[in-house]
């Protein structure tokens, strides 16, 4: 028969198992730095506007937008994207 188990001893208990850690790339880190940036502005900004700002804090012009293309729906063009008028804005509750 077993003995109860004693009070005064340790009970092992069990969590979540970890998860593992994974840098992020240079585009998520842009990705993230362009949503802030659209978010303080509060106005559309020009994109040749966001490649400078970017390219003063490190990132390529080629990390600008392929962090605007992982975040599209999340960031949106207020015109055709071609367009020398167009500008990015955060999508609205964005």
């Amino acid at each position: 028969m077993l003995e109860p188990a004693d009070p005064r001893a340790p009970t092992l208990r069990y969590g979540e198992p970890p998860v593992a850690h994974r840098e992020k790339t240079q585009v998520e880190e842009c990705g993230e730095w362009l949503v802030e940036v659209l978010g303080e502005a509060g106005e559309p900004v020009k994109p040749k506007g966001i490649v400078k700002m970017a390219e003063e804090v490190g990132f390529s012009r080629s990390a600008v937008y392929r962090a605007r293309k992982e975040l599209e729906g999340r960031v949106v063009d207020t015109g055709n994207g071609f367009a020398p008028d167009n500008r990015w804005a955060l999508a609205s509750g964005g």
